[in-house]
């Protein structure tokens, strides 16, 4: 129960935090396939861009591509709402 004695409702049960967490997985998905094919040679550079967790992943994504030999960048929009994320093979 909350403090005004009602129930509380688990942040994992609630509809929009469950849709959340689906964007999240799907996004880190999308850049842990860029990270498979950068690191298998099979392109030099592949850039993810209208991720909607973006910025919300990116800590994690850098730390996948460090564990993999890979570079993972931010590039932030010109208004800074915002970014892209850019994998690519070491120089």
């Amino acid at each position: 129960m909350d403090h005004a004695g009602h129930m509380a409702i688990p942040a994992a049960a609630h509809p929009r935090t469950r849709a959340q967490s689906r964007i999240v997985e799907h996004d880190l998905g999308l850049v842990r396939g860029a990270i498979d094919l950068i690191s298998a040679g099979g392109a030099d550079r592949v850039t993810l861009v209208n991720l909607t967790a973006a910025e919300r992943i990116l800590a994690q994504a850098h730390a996948m591509g460090f564990e993999r030999g890979v570079v993972v960048r931010a590039l932030w929009r010109d208004d800074r709402q915002g970014c892209d994320i850019a994998v690519e093979a070491p120089r």
